[in-house]
């Protein structure tokens, strides 16, 4: 299949070599090797607690492995960076702020030669890029937890970081406003004006990871290493009645759902029904 994605050939933007972590005595992951081009989207799946988010927040610079390296453009991440923008499953927005003056400050923080008004004129801009044009005074409390999920959103977006990293963000929101975010961040990620953004992202959910992504990596149990890379070749842009009609899109949901089984059982000790369940 063709596809209309464009992936840097200026070499591995990220790199972990032979990296693991460990809280205390207690082992999360192991060994994980893993090349993330320049520009590519990549899904990580696995179970609860298989250290998807862990795996992030070594990316992100907000812990250091155990064992390894992690480099960002040949340079190890020893800290967090403007370079990488995160966006956390719990939102993390300043109660004290509105909902714009939030955006505005992470403008600041990315761009401190920008005007207040500039800054504020920008921070709308983002907001109403997801939706929230008519809450941009209201502050966090005054919010759903969907709508300060697409505040957050709207600050990642607004650092202009080369390198994304999403943490479950759309977990929160209900299926339509999950739909649309999902367009948004595709639309952003394919149509950047220069280069294009480096996305990790963190889901639970088959179908999210193959409709967004170029490759999902999958983790193994705790203590979790990599158990497989599935590259997803589908074309782009992608269309969910498209896909839901493909032959291919339920070729890769089987395959991906059978390696779930495949370590359920493993980690269980004992086999996987044909209903996945474990006995």
């Amino acid at each position: 299949m063709t596809s209309d994605t464009t992936i840097s050939d200026t070499g591995t933007e990220i790199s972990l070599e032979n990296v693991s972590f460990s809280y205390g005595e207690k082992s999360v992951l192991r060994n994980i090797n893993l090349h993330i081009k320049n520009g590519e989207f990549v899904s990580l799946l696995g179970a609860s607690g298989s250290g998807k988010t862990t795996l992030l927040r070594l990316l992100a610079g907000l812990e250091k492995p155990s064992a390894g390296t992690i480099t960002d453009s040949g340079r190890n991440i020893t800290a967090p960076s403007l370079q990488r923008s995160f966006v956390f499953q719990n939102y993390s927005l300043f109660p004290w702020f509105s909902l714009r003056e939030n955006i505005a400050l992470a403008i600041k923080k990315a761009h401190p030669e920008l005007s207040r008004a500039r800054r504020l004129v920008l921070a709308r801009k983002h907001l109403e890029l997801v939706g929230l044009a008519d809450a941009v005074k209201k502050y966090p409390f005054e919010l759903s937890g969907g709508m300060q999920q697409r505040g957050a959103i709207a600050r990642a977006l607004a650092l202009g970081a080369p390198v994304l990293l999403m943490d479950e963000p759309f977990g929160a929101l209900d299926p339509v406003n999950r739909s649309r975010l999902q367009d948004l961040l595709l639309s952003v990620w394919r149509n950047a004006e220069r280069e294009r953004k480096t996305v990790v992202f963190v889901t639970h959910d088959v179908d999210e990871a193959i409709l967004l992504s170029d490759r999902v990596v999958m983790l193994g149990s705790s203590p979790a290493g990599i158990i497989d890379e599935i590259q997803i070749d589908l074309p782009r842009p992608r269309s969910r009645r498209i896909l839901s009609e493909s032959d291919e899109f339920r070729r890769l949901r089987e395959h991906i759902q059978n390696r779930f089984r495949a370590e359920v059982s493993r980690a269980l000790g004992g086999i996987v029904t044909g209903d996945g369940d474990a006995i």
